[in-house]
């Protein structure tokens, strides 16, 4: 007996651990209506052309015990929310965290119950942003979990469903805050809602793939498969379809009901399905105008592609200049962090009409092998220009500065020409998307690394210019992309980053 007790204690332990890894995330009827009716353009939506990135607005509060003790760890945090950006880039999202941790000390809480949900949250949330809530443990009735987040519904623009609740252990080096905030953006578990059980066969006439699971036929039909995935991340049951094929999912995926460390990946549905539900579902989600961003830079692992900037010249003169807003960058004037300027390609002298998708510029046609064209750039503050060109063959090359020039631009409302006045650019015979980026700086960028990198990572264009540069963009709330009369122009307050980045897609055919 006293052999059986213990088996019986360890196979109580194994399941309790296993439900604390698992999602409190609970699928309505309402969400589940909503998010089917969605299914016929959501599944018309190109996830492979390359689209400007979107901020998501993300508001940290952590919950401590009334000591102010056992809070998350804010290096973790951190490195969880680099986790969530490298993930999320590739459905064209990026988080940018506002300023200030919300921290509330409470013994009730501490250990949350969903119970207390609307009590706690209902008077700490920011509205049209992601709030964060991170605690000891999390309970949903008597079962711990991990987490849970709420999917899209047709009153999601005005209800209290734009937050998370965590568990701080879950989320220290785990995927928990990556696979709720799936949720939030409308996936569903691999394995569905387990009404309709997916077939294993993907062939048009017998495939349920588009209704049944998690409604994507590019990952594996699951029949949950908790407790049936060994520590080498392998499926280890033997269970059939309705036709009698054995099921063969993927442990790997990030919405699997896996173990933890398992959960490495999204697939490509999954990311267009996710950024479809940012710009339909999600479209509220703006970050405050203005709003001062935590400066998550020294918390990243990613080392800095910038460097300092130059130091002014020193003076010839016996008695000292005063310090200026219009000659040197190291001053402390309102203007150090002011970026702004303007970018137009021309053929035969007219400007290229063009259309903005965000923070990414395209023409309004295509152009063809042979065309010849230039481009003018306005830096209208002291600063650091770059330009660099791309294809689809993700080969980069720096077209400005050249080896005999700077890109330190040291006047004011200077205008260049490139690649010179009385010269052009032209076309090539590769076909397909052409990129043309223009990297505004407060600081020197090292380019030969970010192009090095840029071709290292996959990802289109604007995705692997963000996984390089990430925490070193400004973020979009404090940008202001317009076109005036095809005349790419843009301000930004650049605050504690460095780098505004605007990019030119072109059609080549």
């Amino acid at each position: 007996m006293k052999y059986i007790g213990i088996a019986i204690s360890l196979l109580l332990t194994l399941i309790s651990a296993n439900l604390h890894a698992q999602c409190g995330a609970e699928l309505t009827e309402e969400d589940h209506a909503y998010i089917q009716s969605t299914q016929t353009p959501m599944r018309s939506f190109n996830a492979n052309i390359t689209r400007g990135v979107r901020d998501m607005p993300v508001k940290v509060h952590i919950v401590r015990r009334a000591n102010r003790t056992g809070g998350m760890n804010e290096a973790s945090l951190m490195a969880a929310l680099q986790q969530v950006n490298e993930h999320y880039i590739n459905a064209n999202l990026r988080f940018v965290m506002l300023k200030g941790i919300n921290y509330i000390d409470s013994d009730q809480y501490y250990n949350f119950s969903n119970a207390n949900e609307q009590a706690l949250c209902g008077q700490h949330d920011i509205d049209n942003v992601i709030n964060l809530y991170f605690f000891g443990s999390v309970y949903k009735g008597k079962v711990q979990v991990c987490g849970y987040s709420y999917y899209p519904n047709k009153s999601s623009s005005y209800s209290d469903r734009d937050r998370i609740i965590l568990d701080n252990a879950c989320v220290d080096g785990g995927t928990t805050l990556i696979h709720e905030l799936g949720h939030f953006f409308s996936l569903y578990h691999t394995h569905g809602r387990g009404k309709e059980k997916e077939l294993v066969t993907r062939t048009a006439d017998v495939r349920n793939c588009e209704k049944a699971g998690d409604n994507l036929c590019d990952t594996a039909a699951d029949p949950m498969i908790i407790n049936e995935v060994d520590r080498n991340c392998n499926y280890t049951g033997t269970r059939s379809d309705a036709r009698g094929e054995k099921y063969r999912p993927d442990p790997r995926n990030i919405m699997a009901y896996s173990a933890d460390g398992c959960r490495q990946r999204f697939s490509k549905g999954q990311f267009g399905r996710m950024n479809y539900a940012a710009i339909n579902m999600r479209s509220y989600m703006t970050m405050p105008k203005g709003l001062a961003i935590h400066n998550i830079a020294d918390g990243v692992k990613k080392p800095s592609v910038t460097t300092s900037p130059p130091k002014p010249k020193p003076s010839t003169t016996t008695k000292p200049k005063p310090t200026t807003t219009t000659t040197s960058i190291t001053t402390t004037s309102s203007k150090d962090h002011i970026l702004s300027g303007e970018v137009m390609l021309q053929i035969s002298g007219r400007a290229v009409d063009m259309s903005l998708d965000g923070n990414l510029y395209r023409p309004t046609r295509p152009f063809y092998s042979g065309t010849n064209y230039q481009m003018s750039m306005t830096n209208n503050d002291i600063g650091f220009v770059y330009v660099i060109g791309s294809d689809l063959t993700k080969k980069n090359t720096q077209i400005f500065p050249q080896t005999n020039q700077t890109a330190y631009i040291s006047v004011e409302n200077s205008r260049m020409t490139l690649p010179s006045a009385g010269s052009m650019f032209q076309m090539d015979q590769t076909k397909g998307k052409d990129y043309i980026c223009v990297l505004y700086s407060k600081r020197p960028i090292r380019m030969d690394l970010v192009m090095q990198e840029m071709e290292r990572v996959s990802g289109n264009f604007m995705q692997r210019l963000y996984k390089v540069l990430w925490h070193q963009l400004v973020p979009q709330n404090h940008i202001e992309y317009k076109n005036i009369s095809n005349r790419l122009v843009f301000s930004a307050n650049a605050g504690q980053h460095s780098i505004v980045p605007v990019v030119i897609e072109l059609e080549h055919e």
